[in-house]
């Protein structure tokens, strides 16, 4: 009985043993990933032939196929790069590729614009400008300071705030009459410097005369960082009541989303988006902004934005489920998908400069976007590492009148 028990015990080590051996993390399949999925056209005309290439990997190095679809259906041969003939009709295809290493799959979809549509006619215009109006659109009050003969320097605040104080030369209009204004007041050109309390609402108008042909920028901070004593706006609009229940995980796969439906009635690119930038000074950045405590009260009313890189994303901290954004990364060809064409998007970014220029672009592409107010700075601020508010120093002169 005891030599019995005792040989026992040897096949349960053995067993044991042979487990230890081969864990389950050992066996797991590693499921392939998708980098990239792009179109060589995607708004090709009726008929027309495109490429369409997908770039995926398998962590095991596992061989790859690939199955397309075009709205549910089948086309093309089992390899990452295929031609597709657009059908013969105008309107939007869902194209989508999945890709399996014979265990698991990856999938990815793509929307392309068969023949030519408002929105499409408009973002044939944009997308290739849009790298030009990202490019020095912000600058110091250092730079304005020193640069005061040479600027169009042009205040958006109210009547009565502009009166109290203003930078020297400044000249004072809405952000509605702004483009006329300009248009009028700026023959020779000169580079236009725009100017707020705290420069979300230059940074929002700032792009708005970019699209016009405008030489134009928002000085960073407004006039809170002109003037140490005009700071008060800023100092009011920072917060830390969100710090501790940031996230730190990695961003949700980005959605596939249609795009916008467009209506002016026009048949150019140009007109559209002449007409499209006179709707948004129209509105005004009060309609196309809201506060960090709106959001974060009720966020699963919104589709969130973060304008970060990945790795401040995830090293820093984020709105919970937010979809991160790569900064510049919101053209057609990128991941402009992302957002809703028809639901209320929010984007933020350090301090609601950002956000509030892109978001002047987004909306003319026709999305409902709002820039949230003070960003980062009105969540987590003594939390961050950088562009983090605090008074600049600076006592430059103001005149009144």
């Amino acid at each position: 009985m005891g030599r019995h028990i005792h040989l026992c015990a040897m096949v349960f080590a053995s067993g044991l043993l042979l487990g230890l051996g081969c864990s389950d993390d050992e066996d797991a399949n590693a499921r392939p990933q998708i980098q990239s999925l792009t179109a060589s056209n995607l708004n090709p005309a009726p008929a027309e032939t495109i490429t369409l290439t997908c770039e995926a990997t398998d962590a095991d190095g596992d061989e790859l196929s690939y199955a397309w679809r075009a709205n549910g259906l089948p086309f093309g041969a089992d390899a990452a790069q295929v031609q597709w003939q657009a059908p013969a009709s105008s309107g939007l295809v869902t194209v989508s590729v999945t890709v399996s290493d014979g265990i698991d799959t990856a999938s990815r979809s793509l929307p392309i614009q068969v023949g030519q549509n408002e929105f499409a006619l408009l973002t044939g215009v944009t997308d290739p400008s849009f790298p030009a109006w990202n490019v020095d659109w912000l600058k110091e009050p250092t730079y304005v300071y020193n640069h005061q003969a040479q600027l169009f320097i042009v205040d958006l605040r109210s009547s009565l705030a502009y009166a109290n104080g203003h930078i020297t030369g400044a000249r004072n209009t809405s952000v509605a009459n702004l483009a006329a204004y300009v248009a009028a007041n700026n023959s020779g050109g000169d580079e236009i410097a725009l100017v707020c309390d705290t420069g979300q609402i230059a940074a929002f108008a700032a792009m708005g005369l970019r699209m016009l042909g405008h030489d134009a920028f928002c000085m960073k901070w407004g006039m809170a960082g002109w003037n140490d004593l005009l700071a008060g706006p800023w100092d009011s609009g920072i917060s830390n009541q969100y710090a501790n229940i940031m996230s730190n995980s990695a961003s949700p796969n980005l959605p596939v989303n249609n795009w916008p439906t467009l209506a002016t009635g026009l048949s150019s690119g140009q007109a559209i988006l002449q007409a499209r930038v006179a709707a948004i000074f129209a509105e005004g950045f009060g309609n196309n902004v809201i506060n960090a405590y709106e959001v974060m009260d009720s966020p699963g009313t919104y589709h969130i934005h973060n304008y970060w890189v990945t790795q401040d994303y995830e090293d820093v901290g984020h709105i919970a489920g937010s979809y991160q954004l790569t900064p510049g990364a919101v053209t057609t060809a990128t991941a402009l998908s992302a957002l809703h064409p028809t639901q209320i998007n929010v984007l933020y970014c350090w301090t609601g400069h950002t956000s509030a220029f892109v978001g002047f672009y987004l909306n003319v592409l026709g999305y409902d976007l709002l820039s949230m107010r003070f960003g980062a700075n009105a969540l987590m601020h003594d939390d961050l590492p950088r562009e983090r508010w605090v008074h600049q120093g600076h006592n430059f002169p103001t005149v009144t009148n």
